[in-house]
């Protein structure tokens, strides 16, 4: 064997650990957001049970029901749509497209005095 073809073996395996710690921190920190996800929903759907169990704010199991009802159902819909904006906006982004906000009229309540509007 070289001393080329033996740097090369070497070199090989010295990417091939890299390549498999940068797998596993990856892994990694995808398994601590999902984790995170899912103790979100869970926090997400237990809320009204854990407040009624404090506070005592509702009067009829069916008024719980529809309140845990509602912490399930305020999930589905606005994610899938939050995510189609974040799509549209990196494909503008990537096309480089205007991404201003456009011309925005200040609206207030009271009329402005001859000394506050522009020259």
């Amino acid at each position: 064997m070289t001393l080329a073809s033996s740097f090369l073996v070497a070199l090989v395996a010295i990417s091939g650990v890299l390549v498999l710690l940068t797998i596993a921190t990856t892994a990694h920190k995808a398994l601590r957001a999902a984790r995170a996800r899912r103790q979100a929903r869970v926090e997400a759907r237990t809320g009204a049970c854990s407040s009624e169990f404090s506070f005592h704010r509702y009067r009829r199991w069916r008024d719980l029901a529809s309140a845990f009802l509602a912490a399930i159902v305020e999930n589905v819909g606005y994610r899938q749509l939050h995510a189609w904006w974040r799509l549209q906006g990196l494909w503008r982004f990537i096309r480089r497209q205007d991404n201003g906000w456009g011309v925005m009229t200040r609206v207030g309540f009271t009329t402005p005095s001859p000394a506050d509007e522009p020259a």
